[in-house]
């Protein structure tokens, strides 16, 4: 079960999840939701909900990039629509825009053309051959805001932090959770709902869920645990963030949630900061940096971060070095192992750090078949204990199975040894 941070979660339901378990989760929701497609039932809309900054919406948002099968036609990815929904402040921003029509049909097919048609379109119907029903009155019917899709095709509605909006609004996409669409439009087939919420405590500005609301969705929440700050480190590798502030996460996981100001998406973006203002991987920051963190994170997480990079990063060595080189790479993790006081710590980070490059870099690049040679060198050469070295494998090949995009497989096959640990991994 994953750790959660010391902040309340009143307000928060169904199981809680960590990353690899949230990606899980959705991947259930749109196969469920798919299903109900093809059998006539409804979707039922799916909301995660947890603290913020710690990843619900971009979790969501990576559904475009993962490829989905839909009624027998392969689509690169979902069309994921985000819909600020808390900015709605009229029942109109959801109904559409009214419009008067007027019946319109084809003299060859009276019956079978007859369809509603925009006043403002009338004339150029006319044009085109078709005639007006002069028994037919003129009607208001409803032009869908611009983030509703026309074409049934695989598609996310995102209402991203949902119970912030205003109880006016909630109460009225009741029925739109409910049926998948409102009075005046329906949602095409393929189209499912998706939303994230807070928790409900002081210091969030949200609105209470009643059962009525909630029995209509499914619902789980995402926590912060240590195998998070390990899935972090990962995005982050991809991210621009700082290898220090990798290491920090890795070896903190739980100062990741701070009491007011700090969680992953603001220490991201000082991860970042410190990638464009420079700074050495262990060391002193500068005052500019400082200021920066200052910016953006409580004066605790502050004060951590830079005792960390100033006194105990000498020894973690980014992944570019420790696969630059097996030989050294080999020394450098005797000497940390075989000394009087192990540094555990720094293996572990190190391992976590190199499995964050694996997994988001190819060997196919230029110099990587190299990097993979002593990768499989340090792997095989037993210095490192062989549960961290069968631990690392697995993880690389649990996350390739999640993340079908990912390189991170590639980086442990091709050497009889490590061929062998695949297979017995493959076989538990």
């Amino acid at each position: 079960m994953p750790q959660t941070n010391e902040k309340s979660m009143a307000g928060c339901y169904g199981p809680e999840l960590d990353y690899d378990g949230y990606l899980q989760f959705l991947h259930d929701c749109v196969k469920l939701n798919i299903m109900a497609d093809e059998h006539g039932d409804e979707r039922f809309a799916t909301c995660i909900w947890g603290h913020p900054g710690i990843g619900k919406t971009s979790v969501i948002g990576s559904l475009k990039n993962v490829p989905v099968k839909w009624h027998g036609k392969e689509y690169p990815g979902f069309d994921v629509r985000d819909v600020p929904i808390a900015q709605f402040e009229e029942m109109g921003d959801l109904h559409g825009m009214p419009c008067k029509h007027v019946s319109m049909y084809l003299p060859e097919d009276p019956e079978k053309s007859k369809r509603w048609v925009p006043v403002d379109l009338m004339d150029a119907f006319l044009e085109e051959g078709w005639h007006k029903d002069l028994n037919a009155g003129m009607v208001t019917k409803y032009a869908p805001p611009d983030w509703v899709p026309l074409e049934p095709h695989p598609t996310i509605i995102l209402f991203d932090d949902w119970n912030r909006a205003s109880g006016r609004i909630l109460n009225g996409i009741m029925q739109l959770i409910q049926n998948n669409g409102m009075v005046s439009w329906k949602l095409p087939p393929g189209c499912m709902i998706f939303m994230t919420g807070n928790p409900d405590e002081q210091d969030y500005l949200v609105s209470s869920i009643d059962p009525a609301m909630l029995t209509r969705m499914r619902s789980a929440t995402l926590v912060w645990g240590k195998e998070s700050s390990s899935q972090w480190a990962i995005w982050a590798h991809a991210n621009r963030v700082h290898g220090s502030i990798i290491s920090f996460a890795v070896k903190f996981h739980e100062a990741m949630i701070g009491s007011f100001r700090t969680n992953p998406r603001t220490i991201a973006e000082f991860g970042r900061a410190m990638q464009c203002l420079g700074c050495p991987e262990s060391g002193a920051m500068s005052l500019n940096l400082l200021r920066q963190a200052e910016s953006l994170l409580d004066k605790e997480t502050v004060a951590q971060i830079s005792t960390f990079i100033r006194s105990g990063m000498k020894e973690v060595w980014t992944p570019e070095k420790i696969l630059s080189d097996a030989t050294e790479a080999v020394k450098h993790f005797e000497k940390l192992l075989k000394g009087k006081e192990p540094r555990m710590d720094a293996v572990s980070i190190m391992l976590e750090r190199v499995m964050a490059y694996c997994a988001n870099t190819s060997p196919k690049k230029v110099e990587a078949p190299v990097k993979k040679e002593n990768l499989h060198g340090l792997l095989c050469h037993g210095v490192i204990p062989r549960d961290l070295v069968m631990s690392f494998c697995r993880r690389l090949y649990h996350y390739q199975q999640s993340h079908k995009e990912s390189p991170a497989l590639e980086w442990i096959i091709g050497s009889k040894e490590m061929t062998k640990m695949i297979m017995d991994l493959h076989s538990r």
